[in-house]
């Protein structure tokens, strides 16, 4: 059985003819009646409400509309939540790295690519947004944000509770993930203290850098040796990707242990106002007393520390 809103919709000009909002479906109850996230109960608020045959999920239409005197009206154009060159972008980068946008067999999550459900997808969630409040902008799938560094991108997905939504996340913009390098020197690690303006504050990190477009992740890791301690590395260890935030980006750092025998200046242009050498012992004390809170030199030292290549840490 289809889910249908009690009014006509009119596809030649994209637009809805008055609806009754005594008649509305409970996810839509009608201006005043309250019920957090049930629907819009305001004045001059914006409601998208989606035709979504529950059967198949392939067709949709949007409106926009606005409460005013307690009626409800729809407007003569839809509302567009993204732009063309926002999707042509989206679908660039799809086609440049596909194995981001893979949909495993089974998986909880789909990303959505058909235009019909992404549609769906958009007006639901924009729907749900609006009832709480929020911008219905925000539903927008497609390419949100993009730097020399990251890429904020919003795919459109079919939910495990089998409700359609859209959903961010961050990907490298280089589609490279970088590397970072737990250096020893003699028996010693080495550390930065390092300025970080996302947190603003002072952190104990091991050297690390963006991935660079063409760029293996061992060359990378050399070269953030060279740039942020003027160090040579004798022999590079790999030991294994690294995911430091699996709940929002996508990008896999390499790790890596460093057999190094220099050691000169810190990069102070990157904001490393120091260095510091201290035993694999003192470092593991300063981890557990919550010293060092940075996720990639926790997850550097503990895969050696496991490997058994630190010394006195057998």
């Amino acid at each position: 059985m289809q889910r249908t809103l009690p009014c006509e919709f009119h596809a030649s000009v994209g637009s809805w003819d008055r609806v009754d909002y005594h008649s509305l479906p409970r996810r839509f109850p009608r201006p005043g009646t309250g019920g957090a996230g049930r629907g819009v109960c305001a004045r001059n608020v914006l409601l998208v409400a989606s035709l979504v045959p529950t059967d198949t999920l392939m067709e949709a239409a949007r409106a926009r509309a606005t409460i005013r005197d307690s009626r409800l009206y729809a407007s003569t154009k839809w509302r567009e939540l993204r732009s063309p060159e926002e999707r042509e972008r989206y679908e660039a980068i799809r086609e440049k790295w596909p194995e981001l946008f893979v949909n495993q067999p089974g998986a909880p999550y789909e990303i959505l690519f058909e235009p019909s459900l992404v549609s769906a997808a958009e007006a639901e969630d924009q729907a749900r947004l609006v009832a709480k409040g929020k911008p219905g902008s925000w539903a927008k799938s497609g390419v949100v944000y993009e730097d020399p560094y990251t890429i904020l991108v919003r795919d459109a997905v079919h939910r495990p509770d089998g409700s359609l939504s859209t959903y961010g996340r961050i990907l490298p913009a280089s589609g490279a993930g970088g590397a970072a390098v737990l250096p020893l020197l003699d028996s010693d690690i080495v550390l930065l203290r390092n300025f970080r303006h996302a947190t603003r504050a002072y952190h104990l990190e091991i050297p690390r850098g963006f991935g660079e477009p063409g760029v293996s992740a061992i060359d990378q890791a050399r070269e953030e040796l060279r740039e942020e301690i003027q160090a040579e590395a004798d022999s590079l260890i790999g030991l294994g990707g690294f995911h430091s935030n699996t709940g929002a980006a996508s990008t896999c750092v390499e790790l890596f242990l460093a057999k190094i025998h220099n050691l000169g200046r810190p990069q102070t242009s990157e904001g490393i106002v120091g260095i510091e050498v201290e035993s694999p012992r003192r470092v593991a004390d300063i981890i557990r007393d919550g010293g060092i809170t940075d996720s990639f030199t926790i997850g550097a030292f503990t895969r050696a520390w496991l490997r058994g290549l630190l010394p006195g840490m057998l």
